[in-house]
């Protein structure tokens, strides 16, 4: 079958294989921080076309500025960085106060 005009299809994962790493995660379950290092935060943020799955999400933060990253939806294939998952992903780090 043909997915042309698809794009890659995303590597996706479900809240069962999430919510066992979780570090910190909100009250509505829609990022899940699964590490933290210098500079540096990953987790897990809830897609929202796609019910129950989450996409896996890195960034790198510069005085809270999204520096580099990567995550494993569509629009970073095709439009680049940062995607709104990284955005969300850094906006509940700095949220919590650990970015």
């Amino acid at each position: 079958m043909s997915r042309r005009g698809k794009g890659p299809r995303p590597l996706l994962y479900d809240y069962d294989e999430v919510k066992g790493r979780a570090l910190f995660m909100d009250n509505r379950r829609k990022v899940v921080i699964t590490g933290l290092g210098k500079g540096s935060v990953e987790g897990f943020v809830k897609s929202e076309s796609r019910k129950g799955k989450y996409h896996r999400t890195t960034i790198r933060l510069d005085r809270n500025r999204i520096a580099g990253g990567t995550c494993t939806c569509e629009s970073v294939s095709f439009y680049g960085e940062p995607c709104k998952h990284m955005l969300k992903l850094r906006n509940s780090a700095v949220w919590i106060g650990i970015a």
